[in-house]
């Protein structure tokens, strides 16, 4: 028996945001030196602000156009607050770590982080 709770309609509820999000972020510089914490977490987690404060209303605005009608203010606010609060968090805690032994001497020799896959993508998008 299929959990009602992964239905494709519910499924489709969390992408709109996550598209804007993301959209936003690859053109402001979301996964980049400052979005890493190579530049420091302060850096980071401005990076992240600054998608965060376009990202959502263009969810939010996404989500309105495909559901024909505009959200009650509530939802926004509770949206625009609920992840603003987690994706700073998430961003200056993701930064520290992956900054923490990070030093200048090593880049050449550096592992892999979770943005990379990012900066992949978005080479391979801009070189076709």
């Amino acid at each position: 028996m299929a959990c009602p709770c992964l239905t494709p309609r519910r499924s489709r509820r969390p992408t709109r945001s996550l598209l804007g999000w993301l959209l936003s972020a690859y053109l402001l510089g979301g996964f980049g030196d400052d979005a890493k914490g190579s530049n420091g977490v302060g850096n980071a987690v401005t990076v992240a602000a600054k998608s965060w404060a376009v990202g959502i209303p263009l969810g939010i605005a996404i989500r309105s156009v495909t559901a024909g009608h505009i959200p009650q203010i509530p939802f926004v606010l509770v949206a625009m607050g609920s992840t603003g609060v987690l994706l700073t968090a998430w961003r200056a805690l993701i930064s520290q770590v992956l900054s923490a032994g990070q030093s200048k001497k090593d880049d050449v020799y550096r592992k892999g982080n979770p943005f990379e896959l990012f900066e992949l993508l978005t080479s391979l998008v801009r070189r076709w």
